[in-house]
């Protein structure tokens, strides 16, 4: 099963790699449309279908695939291949004496 861990902001990203600007660049070739983040030393980030642009909202996390090299992926805040199915929370629960 695919992995996102090491899930941060882009701003904790970019100051971890010590880079100032990045650049979502887009190439079609043989009509196949990929989008990808150059980080530099040919290091290449991969890019979430659902991303189409870059902002403060843009999280990185380091991206294991079932099968594949594992790379930075850049996506749209709380995507990551899980849904919360329950929650609870402290306080929440009311405890009755019988």
């Amino acid at each position: 099963m695919s992995a996102f861990t090491k899930t941060q902001s882009i701003g904790q990203f970019m100051n971890a790699m010590n880079l100032s600007s990045i650049e979502l660049l887009e190439r079609e070739k043989d009509g196949i449309t990929t989008r990808f983040i150059p980080l530099g030393n040919d290091e290449y980030a991969r890019v979430s279908n659902k991303l189409t642009a870059l902002s403060g909202e843009t999280q990185v996390s380091w991206f294991t695939p079932d099968d594949g090299e594992p790379s930075w992926m850049f996506h749209p805040k709380g995507e990551g291949g899980a849904t919360v199915v329950s929650k609870f929370t402290l306080g929440s629960a009311v405890e009755k004496s019988i």
